[in-house]
């Protein structure tokens, strides 16, 4: 384009802008005025559900017009104008984001008088003796965090007792002396307002928050008559495939099924088509994280038709049973068995109350691999089988990596939600255009010799303590996949009977130390007899699995630590500028003081942010926030995938550092997966046609690969087997378009001599 062409894009931005600004004044002045004139109601129900329309076209404008205003700016950069011209444009930009800002700021006001009244109760007080009074009040949909972390002295919070007709979670009072009533009710109230104003800050309760009025207003609307049903939408092939799959399955299976490939529509078409056949239904879902509770939401409402007033959901200091229930999956170990008790107080679809079923979609499956997760979901396993359908309950578990690190654990899931019963990869998505075809660039580096000296004395130091906890396993007759042996030291390690051994045995250990002044040989020999003498089964094992992943910590601080990936971070990261980049590491002392301190001094605003597993919960929600509505476009990602954040979407990310876990490696080019324009499946609304890319540093000498390499692997063995069938020409395409041409010989092949396969 030209420059004037140029300038009219940045312009029609302006306009757009424009448009939905005055589109929210509209909807603030609703709001204002309560739908009321002169104490009489104004709106009927056509008039709620367009004002309900109109406060869904603006929401996500609301959520994320930082994220406009950054794409702007990244044009106006690359103008090549005159100062005064570039300095007009600027000009006019912020005037129009300070409008922005200032609409924002009105809506957030509104809400929060709008969440007040809908979720606590009238405050109370209560006669404690002649002096003292007790003040309270009862709080629903406001998440504990947020209640602990805002300052509240003298304040007491305490979770109210279970009681099904009770949608109130947190009881709040504090005591004060009679003649300080007033002040006290003030504190309280003082103290909620600035609980919810917080969420207002926070792009997920936000988003919570506006779904929240908009199911508050859609009381009044008359919409029983909706039919629950997928309207407009085309399925894939791979949809009809599996919705087979799974009836032949008894309704039940886990479906692996790569990221942006449509595996919500796939749920709901598999729910339209068990009411179609006449069944009577209540829907669970799961899901690990607000973000995901509130786009299924969005999905239910938006594509599959069903009334705000029939979405329950359950986590964040809300517990809401209705006919679809969404639980966060940390509340669903806590609610949904007693939920399922009780479930003749909700109306299922269909209306036959003695005669229903639960349906069960258990999205991210893979996170549930857990004691407490598979406790929760075991629970429709004690729901009695029907005699007539041998149907117990429909189970749908979804994910893009299934398959727990620990093998045992996968077949707890699956005892659970039925087997991994259909497979959908990235090469057929590729090949069928859902997904747009990632760039993946590995980039190798290397040691000096210095650092390859530690690195060797450190490997064989790992090599030994593998070895030795592969002794104790066998001769203790102990089962164990060597492929996952380190993976099961670290469950062994924060298993809490073992760990409870190992800080025994490190106490000990300390004393013998401390004793000799931390001489060696002396404390040493004196350790190891103490220790000698009282071993048993449970402390041998602790302790090997401990050794070894201590072993295995000092190798990866080496690998990760070299001075290389610091260069090739300082050489790539000028085409981060106009890119919204994640960037992953695994140890936070290094993006601290590595890549955060580069990134900042080279941009040196807040375009750059940083996640930190050890930072409190709000840090972290503030972090999270701040990319997501776009006044960041870098992330720094350190253990986010690991502790179970719902990483946001990206067009770019960085694998500074990475293990060679697949389930790692296919979660992470997940979050920057595109789909194609070719795709009708929109589960976050945004289609493009840009590529994504991927750059990943990889030292072959400390034991890593290119990307995916034990994935490639497997594609091409396979296909070089013929082992693809009907889909073999699907897949040599596929892999073709990732660069991998199945016509060359092998030894031509690209990354042949990483991907290690043998003739």
């Amino acid at each position: 384009m030209n420059k004037s062409q140029d300038i009219k894009v940045i312009y029609s931005q302006f306009n757009e802008i424009k448009r939905l600004n005055e589109a929210v004044k509209i909807v603030i002045a609703d709001l204002e005025t309560g739908f009321e004139l002169y104490g009489e109601n104004i709106y009927n129900c056509e008039s709620l559900k367009g004002f309900t329309e109109k406060l869904r076209s603006i929401k996500k404008f609301l959520l994320e017009y930082n994220k406009e205003f950054w794409r702007i700016n990244a044009e106006i950069e690359k103008l090549n104008l005159n100062n005064d011209m570039i300095g007009k444009i600027k000009h006019e930009c912020k005037v129009l984001k300070d409008e922005t800002i200032k609409l924002d700021d009105e809506i957030c006001a509104l809400l929060v008088k709008f969440y007040k009244s809908s979720n606590i109760s009238n405050i109370s007080t209560e006669s404690i003796d002649d002096y003292i009074t007790k003040i309270t009040v009862k709080v629903k949909g406001i998440p504990d965090w947020i209640l602990e972390e805002v300052q509240h002295d003298e304040i007491v919070i305490e979770e109210l007792e279970y009681n099904t007709s009770e949608e109130y979670v947190y009881v709040i009072y504090m005591l004060c002396e009679k003649d300080r009533i007033i002040d006290g009710i003030q504190r309280v109230e003082e103290y909620l307002r600035k609980c919810i104003e917080k969420m207002t800050k926070l792009y997920d309760y936000k988003e919570m928050m506006l779904n929240d009025l908009e199911r508050e207003l859609s009381n009044d609307i008359d919409e029983d008559d909706k039919e629950y049903k997928l309207k407009d939408v085309t399925l894939y092939n791979w949809q009809e495939e599996a919705y087979e799959t799974w009836k032949i399955n008894n309704y039940r299976g886990i479906f692996k099924v790569a990221t942006g490939c449509g595996k919500t529509i796939f749920a709901l078409n598999c729910l339209q088509r068990v009411i179609e056949e006449g069944y009577s239904i209540r829907v669970a879902i799961i899901v690990p994280s607000i973000a995901l509770q509130n786009q299924w939401e969005e999905v239910l409402k938006d594509t599959f038709h069903v009334p705000a007033k029939k979405i329950g959901r359950v986590g964040d200091g809300k517990k809401e049973l209705r006919t679809f229930t969404i639980y966060i999956n940390n509340s669903a170990q806590k609610y949904l068995e007693r939920h399922l008790h009780c479930s003749a107080l909700v109306e299922p679809i269909g209306g036959d109350y003695s005669d229903s079923y639960y349906f069960v979609i258990a999205d991210e499956c893979h996170r549930y691999g857990s004691d407490n997760n598979l406790d929760m979901l075991n629970c429709f396993n004690e729901i009695t089988k029907d005699k007539k359908t041998n149907i117990k309950f429909f189970s749908i578990g979804l994910s893009a990596t299934p398959e727990q690190t620990n093998p045992m654990k996968t077949r707890e899931l699956e005892k659970r939600l039925g087997n991994i019963i259909y497979e959908y990869d990235l090469i057929r998505a590729i090949d069928e255009g859902i997904i747009a075809t990632p760039i993946i660039n590995d980039i190798r580096v290397d040691f000096t010799s210095e650092e390859f000296k530690k690195y060797k004395i450190s490997k064989e130091r790992f090599e030994y303590s593998k070895d030795d906890f592969k002794e104790v396993l066998d001769r203790l007759h102990k089962n164990y996949e060597e492929d996952f042996l380190i993976y099961l030291a670290y469950d062994i390690i924060q298993n809490k009977k073992y760990k409870k051994i190992i800080d025994y045995v490190k106490s000990k250990k300390k004393k013998f130390k401390d004793a000799y002044n931390n001489r060696k040989p002396q404390w040493l020999i004196e350790f190891n007899d103490w220790y000698n003498e009282n071993v048993n089964d449970d402390m041998e094992i602790a302790w090997s699995a401990r050794n070894l992943t201590v072993a295995h910590q000092a190798k990866q601080s080496i690998l990760y630590g070299m001075g290389m990936r610091e260069k090739e971070l300082i050489n790539n990261m000028d085409i981060f500028k106009g890119h919204r980049v994640i960037i992953f590491a695994e140890r936070i002392d290094d993006a601290n003081k590595k890549i955060y301190k580069i990134l900042k001094n080279k941009y040196c605003d807040e375009s750059v942010v940083i996640y930190n597993s050890n930072d409190k919960r709000g840090i972290k929600e503030e972090v999270i926030n701040k990319f997501k509505s776009g006044v960041a476009n870098i992330l720094i990602a350190v253990e986010a995938l690991d502790e179970g954040i719902d990483v946001p979407k990206a067009d770019m990310a960085f694998v500074f550092q990475g293990n060679q876990d697949e389930r790692q490696q296919i979660q992470r080019l997940g979050r920057i997966i595109r789909k194609s324009k070719k795709s009708n499946n929109e589960e976050d609304g945004e289609k493009t046609t840009e590529y994504a890319t991927l750059i990943n540093l990889f030292c072959p000498t400390g034991g890593e690969n290119i990307y995916l390499a034990k994935f490639l692997r497997r594609m091409i063995i396979r296909y070089r087997e013929g082992g693809y069938g009907e889909l073999q020409d699907t897949y040599k395409r596929g892999l073709k378009a990732l660069g991998y041409d199945m016509d060359v010989e092998l030894k031509q092949l690209k990354n042949y001599g990483y991907l290690r396969i043998e003739e």
